[in-house]
């Protein structure tokens, strides 16, 4: 089971016209694994009135080594579709770190 539990639901009135809105769904799923180990998943969707619709997958891994060494892995996956070509992509992400905090 999830230990923490995030949603949001988005709608806004912007500048370009008195009719746009933009429309941002998103979830975040947190776990402790284990005593050491935390999971995250995030997903989201945003959409506008120019056509453009992103999608965001994310996973978050963290490993606390000891108390003060922090392994931190993360995989992303990013889509935008559009009706502007410079706004047209996807994208993968994988990002490594190792921390190390000082007392």
């Amino acid at each position: 089971m999830p230990t923490r539990t995030a949603f949001a639901w988005k709608t806004t009135l912007t500048t370009r016209r008195a009719t746009a809105r933009d429309w941002r769904f998103g979830i975040r799923l947190n776990w402790d694994v284990g005593p050491k180990t935390s999971v995250q998943l995030t997903g989201q969707y945003d959409s506008s009135d120019d056509g453009t619709q992103q999608w965001l997958g994310r996973v978050d891994v963290g490993y606390n080594i000891t108390n003060t060494l922090l392994l931190h892995l993360v995989y992303q996956y990013q889509q935008s579709d559009s009706d502007f070509f410079g706004l047209n992509y996807r994208e993968n992400l994988m990002f490594l770190s190792l921390t190390k905090y000082f007392e």
